[in-house]
């Protein structure tokens, strides 16, 4: 809710101004474009302003009401939703703004003060009615696509949209679907990603699989195997030593950087997210994008180094504790026993 107020407060002084000089006008002022107000309907204009500027935003409803019965005019309907906008009533609010661009016009203020005056309030509506959609993909190569916004790599926090039903197109390894949903204002709507599915991976559902029947061989005397050994490699300690201290530096950079400079991205993106400013949100989402998927190398490069140096470690142990494996086969009667040997 304090967000709200802090919103409402920014465009009081600019609003009340605007509000006055487009209802408190004089009869004589009032002449034919495609409507002209009459006595009753500017007195009910008025007084409805001053109901909103003294916040009795009920009462102002009902003398807006009363002004459109008598008559439709461009005026009026934006008086109106600028009155359901105070309200918090954000479909109301917007169905008001559309019906400003249909109604009768007045000539004063002229037509193109009252687009203007109405660009704004709609912008003001959205930054306090916004809604969010929350994209849930199960594969991180998804990219996705709200309505004819571009296509970005699925983000993982919620996308600022207005209120009502969006198309999201889906994009996975060349295929696509779309879906839709329907997006409430003041809330985070979830929207789990379904992932294009490849026709030539799916199975026609008549065809069953043919059982095949075993062939029947004799069974056949095995000479037994004699046990390999692993021949040790005093060269391997050298370059275990390199692996192990490289990967571990890796993996220390990693945590380093994924703390500072992945953390510093993320916490810009979240803000932009919260501003509802989707412009900064597309760049801030992008640089994150980019730090994690670099980090993300880093962390797999040292965790294959060090993995590689303990597997040297292990290899280019002493002969005499180097381990040893075999196996060997003995021919019985009725077929073979087979014995595996391991030493460390």
């Amino acid at each position: 809710m304090n967000r709200y107020v802090r919103a409402a407060g920014t465009f009081v002084a600019s609003g009340v101004a605007a509000l006055i000089a487009l209802v408190s006008l004089t009869t004589t002022s009032w002449a034919q474009t495609d409507t002209e107000l009459t006595e009753s309907q500017l007195d009910y204009n008025n007084k409805g302003v001053m109901l909103i500027n003294e916040g009795k935003y009920d009462e102002a409803l009902g003398y807006f009401q009363s002004s459109l019965a008598i008559g439709e005019a461009n005026v009026t309907y934006l008086n109106l939703g600028r009155t359901y906008a105070r309200m918090e009533r954000c479909a109301e609010a917007a169905a008001a703004f559309e019906r400003v661009e249909s109604a009768p016009k007045v000539k004063s203020p002229p037509p193109a003060a009252i687009d203007k005056i109405l660009k704004r309030y709609r912008a003001e509506l959205f930054e306090v009615c916004s809604a969010r959609i929350r994209l849930r993909c199960p594969d991180e190569k998804v990219s996705v696509a709200i309505d004819n916004a571009p296509a970005v790599t699925c983000p993982q926090l919620p996308v600022p949209v207005t209120p009502g039903e969006h198309r999201v197109q889906v994009t996975f390894e060349g295929r696509e679907s779309v879906q839709t949903v329907d997006a409430k204002a003041g809330e985070v709507t979830q929207l789990d990603v379904e992932v294009p599915q490849d026709p030539a991976n799916q199975e026609p559902a008549d065809e069953k699989p043919v059982a095949q029947k075993p062939v029947e061989q004799a069974p056949t005397a095995l000479e037994p195997i004699e046990p390999l050994e692993s021949e040790p490699s005093n060269g391997l300690r050298t370059a275990a030593w390199v692996s192990s201290i490289t990967g571990g530096a890796l993996l220390v950079t990693g945590l380093v950087v994924d703390q500072t400079v992945v953390g510093s991205r993320l916490d810009e993106v979240e803000a932009a997210s919260t501003a509802g400013d989707r412009s900064a949100y597309d760049t801030r989402l992008e640089e994150y994008e980019q730090a994690r998927d670099l980090n993300r190398a880093v962390f797999i490069a040292g965790g294959a180094l060090a993995a590689s140096g303990v597997v040297m470690w292990v290899l280019s142990a002493d002969e005499a504790d180097a381990p040893t494996a075999g196996a060997s086969v003995t021919p019985r009667e009725g077929g073979a026993s087979l014995e595996v040997n391991w030493r460390w």
